[in-house]
């Protein structure tokens, strides 16, 4: 195991982590972040290597946290205790709160949640708590198995944190500990250092590491990042012609076939729909014969407060209902 030292306090962490790429960096340098948000300014974008660099470079303040990372600080403590109490642990054989940097790679750090000592052993415990949304869906890449407690039962993300962490620290073997909707816990691993997957994301990290000491900005790959490369939209105009013309005329013509389509698929979703609905009729559940649930319906109230109608009508309640009223700019491209 590498040497390590006791972070005094949460400044003390987001100073060091802006020192260099972390385990949560590592996550979206690899592509895991597109459910990972940080808001800029009172907007929101996807966590995006052009973002990390802005923050790394210091263009924006260095994340503070938010409501997620609030409960989930106050959850991992009482999640570590209930780790250590199944296996056994005792104070003396945890370290929480390190700072790990490698010795070779003076970028790659990473601050375990918990890292403790067993046989003469050390391991790398990385600490979660989700909502009920956790759970995986259709997408491999994102929430956890209940049923699968190996590696292949976390989120890609988490498992390039825990590759990242067990690289900077020195440390051969990982697992997790999930708090699932504040009543579902499981133990995912053991996870074993990934030789190759730890080369892959070290290219990841170097690269965007020499973006970070150069001053470089990176490539953007959203929207949103060339929302933030160009912050104004101006009355003016620009003209392109030869080859970037052809591809943004390509392009048009792409999008109108990708919405004809998409109107189709919409039509036949649909047909689908009124098919299940007059099988369903006036019943809240559709199930088959073996009492599997195939379709359900529900009711519910939606209402809308118009603001503008408001002001016309009622100027009085209207200047004070709107301090709870959230502003934001909307940027819209059409083409």
């Amino acid at each position: 195991m590498h040497e390590y030292k006791i972070i005094k306090d949460d400044n003390s962490f987001h100073a060091d982590r802006l020192k260099g790429v972390g385990a949560k960096d590592i996550a979206i340098l690899a592509g895991y972040a597109k459910n990972m948000i940080r808001e800029i300014e009172g907007k929101k974008y996807q966590l995006t290597p052009y973002v990390l660099w802005l923050e790394k470079t210091g263009r924006i303040p260095g994340f503070g946290g938010n409501e997620f990372c609030k409960w989930g600080n106050l959850l991992e403590p009482v999640i570590i205790q209930n780790f250590m109490d199944e296996h056994g642990l005792t104070e003396g054989q945890v370290r929480r709160k390190t700072s790990f940097i490698h010795p070779d790679y003076k970028f790659a750090r990473c601050h375990p949640d918990l890292v403790y000592f067993f046989g003469g052993e050390a391991f790398n415990q990385e600490i979660k708590s989700g909502s009920f949304y956790a759970k995986r869906g259709d997408d491999v890449d994102y929430g956890y198995d209940l049923d699968d407690t190996s590696s292949n039962g976390i989120p890609a993300a988490v498992y390039c944190q825990v590759q990242w962490q067990l690289f900077c620290t020195g440390i051969e073997t990982g697992g997790v500990s999930a708090l699932i909707n504040t009543s579902m816990y499981r133990e995912y691993g053991p996870i074993q250092i990934n030789k190759k997957a730890v080369e892959s994301l070290l290219a990841l990290a170097d690269k965007f590491w020499w973006h970070v000491k150069n001053e470089r900005e990176p490539n953007p790959e959203t929207w949103g990042d060339v929302q933030l490369i160009f912050p104004e939209v101006r009355k003016t105009s620009t003209m392109i012609s030869g080859e970037s013309e052809e591809k943004v005329r390509a392009f048009k013509e792409r999008k109108k076939e990708i919405e004809e389509k998409v109107k189709k698929l919409e039509a036949e979703k649909e047909d689908m729909k009124k098919a299940v609905g007059l099988l369903l009729g006036e019943n809240n559940l559709l199930t088959g014969a073996d009492g599997e649930v195939l379709a359900k319906q529900s009711c519910y109230k939606s209402s809308t407060l118009s603001a503008k109608n408001l002001e016309k009508e009622n100027p009085w309640l209207h200047a004070r209902v709107k301090k709870y009223v959230k502003e934001f700019d909307v940027r819209r491209l059409t083409w």
